[in-house]
């Protein structure tokens, strides 16, 4: 895990990791069980956000993650189309050092048509508004923080 401090043109959080699913239920209606872990000093602590508080931005990459032989075989033509859509996450606390940003229903409806399979692709987002409590945060407006798992 790599956390950075950058200091770039569009001040934003980059998470970059691998999409993970929950196995057990959870109980957020705007959540699908696809989510990437985050330490929790980037939202939780930085921004005071609370359970179901919705971290939103664009998804700028994707790229399987597991070698070529343990791999899935698929063949999805235009995966780059995915490339700039809008993505919103649902935070929510952790235990230990490690919090947890959730895709939600509506977007991962979208990505699990392209076969975008847990623990076999990693993603990356530029999350740039955090909504708590009804209020409106811009992440990070002074500068950017790239973490990737």
């Amino acid at each position: 895990m790599i956390l950075d401090y950058v200091i770039q043109p569009s001040m934003t959080l980059i998470i970059d990791g691998v999409i993970h699913h929950l196995d057990s239920d959870l109980s957020h209606k705007l959540a699908s069980k696809t989510y990437l872990s985050i330490p929790k000093k980037v939202i939780g602590f930085t921004y005071n956000a609370v359970s179901g508080s919705i971290a939103s931005g664009r998804l700028t990459d994707i790229s399987p993650c597991l070698e070529r032989d343990r791999a899935t075989e698929i063949a999805v033509p235009k995966l780059e189309s995915l490339i700039g859509m809008k993505i919103d996450t649902i935070y929510f606390p952790g235990k230990e050092d490690f919090d947890f940003l959730f895709i939600s229903a509506k977007n991962w409806e979208i990505l699990k048509e392209y076969a975008l399979f847990p623990e076999e692709y990693s993603v990356r987002l530029e999350l740039n508004t955090l909504v708590v409590k009804h209020k409106k945060y811009k992440l990070y407006s002074k500068g950017t923080v790239v973490y990737k798992t």
